[in-house]
């Protein structure tokens, strides 16, 4: 969210099998990229990250997350 303003969903995973963005599958070692467009005059931004309702949640990780202007190269 920037400045305060509405959430924005940017990824979501799920077991059901439509209506996300891994299909129901495990996303083990995968790199997300996420483009979004920033807001004339924005100042700050907001980042969450949300699990719920999980069963067999022996493992749950994000890492490396980056916010940039620039794309990954590499």
């Amino acid at each position: 969210m920037f400045d305060n303003g509405a959430e924005t969903r940017l990824v979501r995973y799920s077991s059901d099998a439509t209506g996300n963005d891994n299909a129901g599958r495990d996303a083990q070692n995968v790199q997300v990229v996420r483009q979004f467009a920033v807001p004339a005059g924005a100042r700050s931004v907001t980042l969450k990250f949300r699990m719920y309702d999980a069963g067999n949640n022996w493992y749950w990780a994000v890492d490396h997350v980056r916010l940039d202007t620039r794309p990954i190269t590499g």
